[in-house]
């Protein structure tokens, strides 16, 4: 790009009286014959708040820069180009078939090129033409950039402007500039949502000075200076002058290694703002700026985009466009791999909820799981710190007047995806709302009870009642914000009397491009929801073992091996059926062991791992399924890069037969990829007093938490599951989530004794009484609602029960089964 360095400055009468005659005080310019001195303003690498108007584009993650000029940038004007000839360049772009093209692709924002050296601009400017004369048309007379304004701002895309601050026969005199800069500023106004300047000034006042003028039309705008190409100069990570808002980021051929260098190491990287200014980088994916076929693979430009988007930056990919403004095809094919990059959606969300191998890969789009409930905690956490089960939490209330208030049960600022509801006791006439994106009016407003029985517009199996629970799996996207509330906070019934509730959401990385939840894209994706419904509930639909199989008869110690073919693949359907006289024993005595790439990730017994707990207990959720024949099988996506192998081992005292089945497809092994992981253990004779903690899992590494199966034997009558989990994620000292109630994390409610299942939770098995002496078989998996740590997980339940509130003993016993995602 073009630059050249100022270095006296003197304020032209000419100028003056352009300023005045546009209406604009030139008090911001510089006075008659004031010199400017030599040298550079230093900036302190002291942090400063995040600058407001930089967070459009802090969320859009990425757009696109062109470069429409007489030449190639940098190069001179070719001999044969006259005024007469950019004209006809600058008529033939058509704005309108951008604006699509770049609607098509997902580019939040896109630069325009004023100009660049020559003299040569895409824009009339009466001022320019007052101080020096006739343009001879190298001033266009169509005005491209207030038509690219009208045509952007129909598909949503900011526009955003460049020009250079000094190039060849531009004017040379800075105050004549300023004028020039100002009539632009002011014309387009609000249109223009950031100017990226190429040029490096010599102290604050210069820069000020530029500053005022480029935001004289939009105070809102936001500006970078370009000093140079990020390369091995530290400084080029550092703003250039207070007055700028985001990094110029000019990467150029430095790509491979940048990131590296940027990210990886602290000196470096400072955070989204570096020293207060926005993270941003742009670069070229031609052969240089604005020319050429595009130099880096599809994989190089998505995950460069996904890393810096991930540290809270944005980045600006410049391509070229042919004289009627199009994208070459090369490049519209390569950023089509972009769609994904920090874009979530509904259709997506939709999709990922039943793609098993989206489980597999660590999020390309990283989330933290959150979650919010009716349980006050502002106790430590230790064991019986919930004892009292005190509910009726709430962020506050807000008064609508006429007497109308809304309880707000959640409230996120930021990106993010609602993705669990669950209430069991609302009120008839509630009316639960979801404001989005700070919107006056909710984009969700229905009667509470209908919507989380499925019986609103959300229908089965994404919304039901579950043994006197309501569970919403729906998910909810919001670019900006999100807020919850419920106008009927007290039932009215229920003991005590305030709303149970659980909403779990998941929180986006700053920069990540979500697509706001409307009632209008619900009903447009009709077909997806159908789609994804039948995937949901198609478990019970058995593929045939076109892969491998072995059956044997094992007796006590010994064992079944089944090994899978070598390479990178994936176990995508896996099947055991036990033949024993004691169907229920063998289940728990024959256990389960996967070994990949030659380390064993799972040692489970065969009936916890596949969800059917202590005894043969039919179910179905969306992942696994037990038949009434003895048959049990997954649909767990399990990978692995060179080996795999099956074991079924016998730790019983009778023999039994044993068939195991697997069919495998091939995987692309890369630095997502992640292993499947099941472990099992039990406490035996607990007692509630005074209220342990049970440990469900507490794993250290980097992976995602997918589910658990719980057993639960108790020789009490009275009620077990008021205990609460308690789940930390990352080495929290205080848990980050809570629920309200065993049952009510598995998707029922009030200890209800009814056989259920869904998708997504099930209830195969009750005790066999009275009441609730004897075992309790819950399950539950985790598709959008799954955990992923970076460092550390640890789940507990509390163990709570109706005794404990009157002091009552009681024995019980825990297992629990556990199944989540990891690198070895």
């Amino acid at each position: 790009m073009e630059r050249r360095n100022f270095l006296t400055i003197t304020t032209a009468t000419a100028a003056t009286a352009a300023l005045n005659a546009l209406g604009i005080s030139p008090a911001f310019a510089l006075n008659e014959k004031e010199t400017i001195p030599k040298g550079e303003s230093k900036v302190s690498l002291s942090a400063k708040d995040l600058n407001p108007n930089t967070k459009w584009l802090r969320e859009a993650g990425w757009g696109l820069f062109s470069h429409y000029l007489v030449h190639m940038p940098s190069a001179p004007v070719p001999e044969n180009m006259t005024g007469e000839l950019w004209n006809k360049k600058v008529n033939s772009f058509n704005a309108a078939k951008l604006a699509s093209q770049l609607s098509e692709l997902g580019a939040a924002y896109y630069f325009i090129t004023i100009g660049q050296g020559g003299g040569y601009f895409c824009s009339p400017n009466k001022t320019y033409e007052g101080i020096f004369g006739p343009s001879h048309g190298k001033l266009s007379d169509r005005d491209l950039i207030a038509d690219l304004a009208v045509e952007l701002s129909k598909k949503d895309i900011r526009l955003c402007a460049y020009l250079p601050a000094f190039g060849n026969n531009e004017p040379k005199d800075q105050s004549a500039w300023l004028a020039v800069i100002t009539e632009w500023s002011q014309r387009w106004g609000n249109a223009i949502s950031a100017w990226w300047i190429d040029g490096k000034y010599n102290n604050e006042a210069e820069y000020s000075a530029f500053t005022k003028a480029f935001k004289s039309g939009n105070a809102n705008s936001i500006i970078a200076y370009n000093t140079g190409p990020i390369g091995m100069n530290r400084d080029q990570l550092l703003p250039a002058t207070p007055s700028e808002d985001f990094l110029a980021g000019e990467v150029d051929y430095f790509l491979p290694t940048c990131g590296i260098r940027v990210f990886d190491q602290k000196e470096y990287y400072l955070g989204p703002n570096i020293s207060g200014d926005q993270l941003h980088f742009l670069n070229f994916l031609g052969a240089w700026w604005g020319t050429g076929e595009p130099r880096f693979s599809d994989a190089m430009i998505k995950s460069w985009t996904d890393h810096v988007i991930g540290h809270g930056g944005a980045v600006t990919w410049d391509v070229p466009v042919s004289d009627e403004g199009v994208i070459p095809d090369a490049y519209v094919k390569q950023l089509a791999v972009l769609k994904t990059a920090a874009s979530i959606s509904f259709l997506q969300l939709l999709e990922e909820m039943t793609d098993a191998a989206s489980l597999a890969r660590w999020p390309a789009i990283e989330w933290q799981n959150k979650q919010s409930s009716a349980l006050q905690t502002s106790d430590r956490h230790n064991p019986g710190q919930f004892g009292n089960k005190a509910i009726g939490n709430f962020i506050r209330i807000e008064d609508k007047g006429n007497g109308q208030k809304e309880w707000v049960l959640m409230e996120h600022e930021g990106a993010g995806a609602i993705v669990r509801m669950w209430a069991p006791n609302m009120a008839k006439d509630a009316i639960f709302r979801v404001y989005i994106d700070g919107k006056k009016n909710p984009a969700i407003e229905v009667n509470m009870m209908k919507f989380f029985y499925g019986e609103d517009f959300v229908k089965p199996p994404f919304a039901a009642i579950r043994a006197r629970g309501g569970n919403v799996y729906l998910p909810v996207p919001f670019g900006k914000s999100c807020k919850v509330t419920v106008d009927k906070n007290v039932c009215g019934w229920a003991e005590p009397a305030d709303l149970f509730y659980i909403i779990q959401y998941r929180a986006y990385n700053a920069g990540t491009r979500v697509e706001s939840f409307s009632i209008d894209h619900f009903n447009a994706a009709e077909q997806h929801v159908k789609k994804a419904a039948s995937a949901l509930t198609a478990s019970y639909n058995i593929p045939a073992v076109k892969g491998f199989s072995n059956t044997k008869k094992i007796y006590p110690h010994d064992a079944l091996v089944l090994d899978l073919p070598t390479g990178s693949n994936a176990i995508k359907y896996l099947s055991v059926k036990l033949d024993a006289k004691n169907i229920g024993s063998a289940l728990r005595s024959m256990m389960l062991s996967i070994s990949f790439d030659g380390k064993e990730t799972v040692l489970c017994p065969v009936g916890d791992f596949f969800g059917s707990g202590s005894g043969l207990n039919p179910f179905s959720d969306r992942m696994r399924a037990v038949q009434k024949n003895g048959l049990l099988y997954c649909r767990w996506m399990m990978p692995y890069e060179k080996s795999a192998q099956i074991k079924v081992i016998s730790a019983g005292k009778e023999s039994v037969v044993v068939t195991v089945s697997a069919n495998t497809d091939l995987w692309k092994w890369d630095d997502r990829s992640m292993y499947f992981h099941s472990s099992w253990h039990m406490d035996q004779r607990i007692s509630n007093l005074p209220t342990p903690n049970f440990n469900f899992i507490h794993v250290k590494g980097c992976g995602v938490y997918v589910g658990d199966t719980l057993n639960i034997t108790s020789d009490s009558p009275r009620w077990w599951g008021e205990g609460p989990e308690k789940i930390s994620i990352d080495g929290e000292e205080f848990p980050s989530q809570f629920g309200t109630g065993s049952e009510d994390y598995y998707g029922y409610a009030w200890g209800d004794r009814t056989i259920f299942d869904g998708p997504f939770g099930a209830q195969p098995r009750l005790p066999e009484g009275p009441e609730f002496t004897g075992t309790t078989v819950n399950s539950r998996i985790r598709l959008l609602d799954a955990i992923p740590f970076k460092s550390e997980l640890k789940l507990d339940m509390e163990v709570l029960t109706q005794g404990t509130f009157v002091k009552e003993a009681t024995k019980l016993d825990y297992g629990v089964a556990v199944y989540w995602y990891a690198k070895l």
